[in-house]
């Protein structure tokens, strides 16, 4: 594991809260006052302006195995190539029969896609109140297949009791959505695992998700990455040397320029290898990498502007200087989510 400051945020132990501020937070340097005025709350708020998110991969939603099925035959889960955004497989979920909002798929395997150690009294669960967001992304082969909200949704289990479930808004296109979840509010000390919920007495319908993470800092309905991002599995970067970005992860830059080259990396060491976890990062000084949902197809490289409040196009032609960023990817359709970066985009690509 790199040695990185980003590194460090993924040293995640069962029971431990890993964040920045968490880190140096013992008795008596968290504010409880409500003026936020706290040692804790300070660094907090640093971590924040400076675009350092604490991330967690929960579940990557490679193996079908990793997750149980409640009422096999009426809701079941299967490997889907089809909803893949990240990786080689995503979890499809598959409303077999009519479902009541009873029936469930369930994964234990929720520390970075393995099972929690166990604690001294013989129970695996993980605190994770150092997050306040889990999110993934979301997608439908068929338009509108689990198209209307809260025929999905979704739970957490923390020590024997289920959260309240959160309806996962409907599929209306085939776009890759992210879908994001806000459990600040829910008990989160001791969680066991996660839950999908039917809700659909539709049958033969498909629902896929993938990549499930949890996260301290959102912006627009998804995580920031800020001036670090992943290193893609196996990989391994040298320090200084040019880096690109995909959304598997960071690797080499070719020799071949290409709107996804970021400049050099900072590790922190003189090298760092990626792992399957996503939980070794590199720094890349003076950018910040983000999410924004796109209201049309746009080109991968063109800066963007605002299409409305949350969403994005391609910057108007003749006046790409009124982009505000410059987009890592192309969208497939309207809806899609895509990668940007806060650049001075500034040209037409």
């Amino acid at each position: 594991m790199g040695n990185n400051l980003m590194n460090l945020l993924k040293t995640n132990q069962p029971g431990v809260s890993l964040s920045i501020a968490d880190l140096i937070g013992p008795r008596g340097m968290n504010d409880t006052s409500g003026n936020a005025s706290g040692y804790k709350q300070a660094v907090e708020e640093l971590q924040r302006a400076a675009g350092i998110n604490h991330i967690v991969q929960i579940n990557d939603c490679e193996t079908q195995t990793d997750w149980t099925e409640s009422d096999n035959g009426t809701f079941d889960r299967a490997v889907g190539n089809a909803g893949v955004k990240v990786g080689t497989n995503s979890l499809k979920l598959t409303a077999t029969a009519s479902t009541d909002n009873t029936q469930y798929v369930e994964t234990v395997l929720i520390n970075e896609s393995t099972y929690v150690p166990k604690t001294a009294d013989g129970e695996r669960q993980m605190d994770w109140r150092d997050t306040d967001y889990i999110g993934f992304w979301q997608h439908a082969v068929q338009s509108a297949e689990y198209g209307t909200a809260g025929e999905m949704q979704f739970a957490i289990m923390n020590n024997g009791v289920l959260s309240d479930k959160t309806e996962i808004t409907g599929n209306v296109t085939t776009s890759h959505a992210w879908f994001q979840i806000d459990i600040s509010g829910f008990s989160r000390d001791k969680v066991e695992a996660i839950r999908f919920y039917s809700n659909n007495t539709n049958t033969a319908e498909d629902f896929y998700a993938d990549n499930i993470i949890r996260y301290k800092y959102a912006l627009g309905g998804a995580p920031i990455f800020g001036s670090y991002y992943y290193i893609t599995s196996g990989t391994t970067l040298t320090e200084g040397n040019g880096v690109k970005w995909g959304i598997a992860g960071l690797t080499v830059a070719s020799a071949t320029e290409a709107v996804v080259d970021l400049g050099p990396a900072f590790l922190g060491g003189a090298t760092a290898t990626g792992t399957a976890a996503r939980n070794v990062y590199a720094q890349l000084p003076g950018k910040f990498i983000f999410m924004m949902k796109a209201s049309t197809t746009n080109t991968a490289g063109a800066g963007v502007q605002f299409a409305g409040a949350t969403t994005v196009e391609d910057g108007d032609a003749g006046n790409f200087e009124h982009s505000f960023a410059k987009a890592l990817e192309a969208a497939g359709e309207t809806g899609d989510w895509i990668f940007c970066i806060y650049d001075t985009a500034g040209q037409e690509v």
